[in-house]
């Protein structure tokens, strides 16, 4: 289980995409679907020759349940300045990158960069 009280939007880095359903296609939200997509509802109701709801009995309901958040260690300014000296040296040394900022104490995780970058509109 998951002790998460809040979800933390993230405009910097690409956690992940959702297709239409809102099912994880990538990143934390394909990784994390069971956690964060929650449980659909169910009720099963009993009617008259007209079909007018007469009853839901205790057991015939269901409530629908929303699904877990996901807490990142992330910061926002050591994710921006890791992203943007990663770009510059790359482009100056013209090559490909990849960094990891973690708190050594910890081992939280709190900026990931890759360069080149990609736009994550263009999925391929």
């Amino acid at each position: 289980m998951f002790a998460i009280i809040r979800w933390v939007v993230w405009p910097l880095i690409l956690l992940g995409g959702t297709g239409k359903d809102g099912k994880g296609l990538d990143g934390l939200e394909l990784a994390f679907e069971k956690e964060l997509a929650g449980r659909n509802g169910f009720e099963r109701v009993l009617k008259d020759a007209r079909r007018r709801p007469i009853a839901v009995a205790a057991d015939d309901y269901l409530p629908p349940q929303h699904g877990q958040h996901l807490v990142l260690t992330i910061d926002s300014t050591i994710q921006m300045f890791t992203e943007d000296e990663l770009a510059k040296t790359c482009e100056r040394y013209n090559c490909h990158g990849e960094a990891v900022v973690m708190n050594p104490q910890t081992g939280d995780v709190l900026a990931l960069a890759n360069w080149p970058t990609f736009n994550p509109q263009k999925h391929g």
